[in-house]
């Protein structure tokens, strides 16, 4: 998951202006052309958009591949040309729906036949590319739907929260004491009585906002993962984890014991975040 501050903003900023000025919604340039745009793309209200580099430019034009909206290639002669087309949004979002809609089904009938190799498999969700990058970055699917005057808003308060002095923003880190501590400290574990517990009651009590901090909470916890310091098949192993987790929570009713069995794996639990995650599950009781 692509988590520089602003790339998914940008993203949908770039699809903007390829409906607005490309040919029949079809944008095509190089990497460098495409900077200038974005900052002409990004340029909305009284402060300019001092938060934009390069680095963001290019994670905007990797979640549009990723998203199936973009496509790109690079060759010795140029630092990569790219081609946007805005018209395969709409078609590109309800296609992701659906798959979104099959993976879910997948790991709920996995779920109900105790199935937890289907459910753990790591390469269960490269069989649904499109709802894992959607499910990544939602922001598409809220501009496919609230259109430019919702992403003009967006851009205002972006640029209006920056200042000169946020010229070159970094990645998104979560503070550096839960990553060091993760890694030193004794291993939390948190396990609810998931046979005894009453999973109708906690599904009715975690609607609304208390759902909200459940998922910010979840993001955290992957952000965690990605900036760790941990091997690579740790990493991966927690992220595959993880990342059933963000699909299930959202499903229309979010399969809890299921959720919480994921989240008391023991390659999630090294992790702090997972214990805020879980305190908010049943905190809420």
């Amino acid at each position: 998951m692509n988590q520089v501050l602003g790339a998914d903003l940008l993203a949908c900023g770039l699809l903007s202006h390829a409906k607005a000025y490309g040919e029949k919604g079809i944008l095509r340039a190089d990497f460098k052309s495409l900077t200038e745009i974005a900052e002409s793309a990004c340029s909305y209200g009284s402060v300019p958009a001092f938060w934009l580099n390069d680095d963001i430019v290019q994670s905007a034009l990797e979640i549009l591949i990723e998203a199936a909206v973009a496509v790109g290639t690079s060759d010795p002669y140029s630092s990569g040309f790219y081609k946007i087309d805005a018209n395969a949004l709409g078609k590109v979002v309800a296609t992701a729906a659906k798959e979104n809609l099959s993976w879910l089904k997948t790991l709920e009938k996995a779920d109900a036949e105790g199935d937890m190799d289907t459910i753990l498999d790591p390469k269960l969700m490269d069989r649904f590319p499109l709802a894992k990058a959607h499910s990544n970055y939602p922001i598409l699917k809220h501009y496919n739907e609230f259109g430019d005057d919702w992403l003009h808003r967006q851009l205002r308060s972006m640029n209006e929260r920056s200042s000169p002095s946020e010229v070159n923003p970094t990645k998104m880190k979560p503070d550096d004491s839960i990553i060091s501590q993760a890694a030193s400290e004794p291993k939390i574990t948190y396990h609810p009585a998931t046979d005894s517990q009453d999973w109708t009651g906690l599904a009715t009590k975690l609607d609304g906002v208390q759902l909200l901090l459940v998922k910010e909470q979840v993001g955290a916890l992957v952000l965690t993962i990605d900036q760790s310091e941990c091997d690579d098949r740790t990493k991966k192993n927690a992220k595959k984890h993880a990342d059933a987790i963000v699909a299930l929570l959202e499903a229309p009713d979010p399969p809890w014991k299921l959720i919480v069995e994921l989240l008391n794996s023991p390659v999630l639990t090294a992790f702090l975040n997972t214990a805020a995650v879980l305190a908010l599950i049943f905190g809420s009781q």
